[in-house]
């Protein structure tokens, strides 16, 4: 990098918005960006078709921003973005997902979230061009990136595996938790969220879009098993959408559990997640993968206990701060579960534990480990 020049990056924030995770990652990461002090002008682009009340807040706080016409995930992206970006003299563009326009060919950096669908492509044919594109453009992204960000150790792994990318193009940057989840809750928020959604007894919650890999039927049926040797004192709480690709689990889901004991109200806003975070008994995620797993973060932050599935990126992300089961055993779960409710002790601690662990994980600390990439990737 040369000395006393401020290079102009551009942000792909067409993604960003509420209710979507890599929106959420590009909306946290770059507002806890512009508040630092660099060599680095940012340059914001959103779509104007999605996205355009985002833009209006980030010009508000005076940061440079497009509205473009570019749809992520469509021909436009491929066909107008390139042409957008090489009009605006940037030294250096942030992709923070894998959807990089095949046609541009300037220094980039590109965040890769997971390689979850390598592992769990889907059983439906009329997907299988559209897994064809996913592989190719994903693959090309990480080859032809200055630097890849990886969320976690876990996912950098998968990237240097499964795509091939040489392991120095690879730096691992952590995620963040917003403030809406360190801030707290007050008891008559969460009763009026509880009130809302049919909550009327104490309460394990689940946070995740319904896809196969998340494991929720798994889940379904050692709550099932396990309420009907307590005697249904619990209830279960699914917050998130149904993947249009997966109806099936939510399906199965249905089916497994009483309906008085399940609560899927779909996806709810930010401010009605934390309450049910805090007014949770715990929070489970059966997962068989993840690339970060930012809800486990979310309800430590929450003050709620955490029990989840042993997969190597919890490990890696919670260490010794939760208790953890066999994804592939019903009885383990259930034995966590007896474990967490029949322990007072056990759950403050998880608490205590979790509130230190999640200390480690801020955006401000995310915002400077990403300054070190792109300094990397501009030498």
């Amino acid at each position: 990098m040369e000395q006393n020049k401020v290079y102009r990056i551009g942000v792909d924030m067409r993604m960003a918005g509420e209710g979507f995770g890599i929106g959420k990652y590009a909306l946290d990461l770059f507002s806890a960006l512009l508040k630092r002090k660099n060599d680095f002008k940012y340059v914001l682009f959103f779509d104007k078709n999605f996205n355009s009340g985002e833009y209006e807040k980030f010009k508000n706080l005076g940061a440079d921003c497009r509205l473009v016409s570019a749809k992520y995930y469509s021909f436009g992206e491929q066909v107008n973005l390139p042409r957008i970006l090489n009009q605006e003299n940037l030294d250096l563009v942030h992709f923070p997902n894998f959807n990089v326009p095949v046609l541009y060919r300037k220094k980039f950096v590109t965040t890769i979230h997971d390689l979850i669908h390598h592992r769990f492509p889907g059983n439906k044919k009329k997907n299988f061009l559209y897994r064809l594109a996913y592989r190719f453009i994903i693959w090309r992204a990480a080859q032809s990136a200055k630097k890849v960000i990886a969320v976690s150790k876990s996912t950098k792994s998968d990237i240097i595996k499964l795509l091939g990318t040489k392991a120095e193009k690879v730096e691992v940057v952590y995620e963040g938790v917003s403030n809406i989840y360190r801030r707290g809750v007050g008891y008559n928020q969460i009763e009026s969220v509880k009130t809302k959604l049919g909550i009327v007894k104490p309460y394990f919650l689940f946070v995740g879009v319904c896809r196969r890999y998340k494991n929720l039927e798994f889940l379904a049926e050692a709550f099932a098993k396990w309420s009907r040797k307590i005697g249904n004192k619990y209830q279960l709480v699914l917050a998130g959408a149904v993947d249009k690709n997966y109806p099936e689990v939510a399906k199965r889901v249905h089916n497994l559990l009483n309906p008085q004991i399940l609560i899927a109200p779909g996806k709810v806003s930010d401010e009605d997640l934390s309450a049910l975070y805090s007014g949770s008994d715990g929070f489970i995620n059966p997962s068989l993968s993840e690339g970060f797993g930012l809800p486990y973060l979310e309800a430590q932050s929450s003050k709620t206990p955490v029990i989840c599935s042993d997969i190597p990126v919890a490990r890696e992300i919670l260490g010794n701060s939760v208790l953890y089961f066999d994804p592939y055993n019903i009885e383990s779960l259930i034995n966590v579960l007896d474990e967490l409710s029949n322990n007072n002790s056990l759950r403050q601690r998880l608490v205590e534990l979790g509130m230190n662990n999640v200390s480690a994980y801020t955006w401000d600390k995310a915002a400077e480990a990403t300054e070190l990439v792109y300094k990397k990737a501009l030498s």
